[in-house]
């Protein structure tokens, strides 16, 4: 459970693997990495608690299992925004109910009161402002001249609000799959994750500066570069081919390909299956009624052999193995 700190994130250890009955030695542990908060009130333990979290690249990771229900007070400001994805639970954020399929943001001078009104898992990202800083620089092409202050709840509220929630969990989901995909011993593989991964978030969830992005006059190939990227959003379940992509941007396809190379460090195409394998693991890992055939045929992957091979060079295995994996 997120919560408040004053200071930095104190050095953690590489991994940090805690199970216990006790209340008083997760939440020092969570103070520890999320910071500072005040338990106000704890039911009894219903299979344990336990707390797994680690550092991937310059990002910090946490799966949280309460086990109970709980309440607490983050009461001070912490430097690092948190984002948190309810698994098969709810409460209240201050006065905001959430749910399973909403995504949580705690800015860092976010204070206030949060509840869990069910046993439950919570998966916990948490990302430094130099991070967020640099994810936004690269979209606005200029230097920030301030921290974005981020909307702190996403969900099933709206239609716009739900397709946001998809898309972060999607995203984050891919931060905390990364110690175990291909590529995860490799720093720098891990960094230009975690670097796609911000910008990402900077780019679909409404935040202070998200005027920004869309403001005239920006830069000509940053404004494109939004579209492309809100187009990509919005028909990654269609067919899609670079040059639908280049005219919703305004762009020719050489352009468009400048840009994403310039800013994203790849191509349209690759950024979109890309965009599109992180949405089919998803898929294949939350609904077991679901083939592995008909997720590919879902997320345009009309050969099985290359969406198969795809799979395995983003993560490792092949979609079948994650499947037999999880079941």
């Amino acid at each position: 459970m997120p919560a408040a700190a004053a200071t930095p994130l104190r050095p953690t250890p590489r991994h940090l693997d805690l199970a216990t009955q006790d209340i008083d030695p997760l939440c020092d542990a969570v103070s520890q990495l999320f910071g500072h908060h005040v338990v106000l009130a704890c039911g009894r333990a219903e299979g344990g608690r336990r707390l797994v979290a680690q550092p991937v690249a310059d990002v910090l990771i946490g799966t949280l299992r309460y086990g109970s229900s709980f309440i607490c007070v983050a009461d001070q400001p912490r430097p690092q925004l948190v984002f948190t994805v309810p698994l098969q639970c709810g409460g209240l954020m201050g006065r905001q109910a959430y749910g399973p399929g909403d995504v949580l943001a705690f800015n860092p001078d976010w204070v206030g009161r949060i509840e869990l009104t069910a046993p439950g898992v919570y998966a916990n990202t948490c990302i430094g402002p130099e991070q967020l800083l640099s994810g936004l620089r690269a979209l606005l092409g200029t230097e920030p001249d301030r921290l974005p202050v981020f909307a702190d709840h996403m969900g099933a509220g709206s239609a716009a609000g739900a397709a946001v929630a998809r898309r972060a969990h999607q995203v984050l989901q891919l931060l905390h799959d990364a110690p175990t995909v291909a590529g995860a011993s490799n720093p720098a593989i891990q960094r230009m994750r975690e670097t796609w991964a911000v910008m990402e978030l900077v780019s679909i969830w409404p935040h202070s500066s998200s005027a920004l992005l869309l403001a005239p006059t920006r830069a000509p190939a940053s404004r494109a570069m939004r579209r492309a990227l809100e187009y990509i959003h919005g028909h990654l379940e269609q067919p899609l081919s670079v040059v639908d992509i280049a005219q919703a941007a305004s762009l020719g396809v050489r352009a468009l390909n400048d840009a994403f190379r310039r800013q994203l460090g790849t191509t349209p195409a690759r950024h979109v299956r890309a965009l599109r394998l992180d949405a089919a693991r998803l898929a294949l890992a939350t609904d077991t009624s679901a083939t592995v055939t008909g997720v590919a045929m879902r997320w345009q992957f009309g050969n099985p052999g290359l969406f198969a091979r795809y799979f395995r060079q983003r993560f490792g295995c092949l979609p079948g193995e994650l499947r037999r994996r999880l079941c």
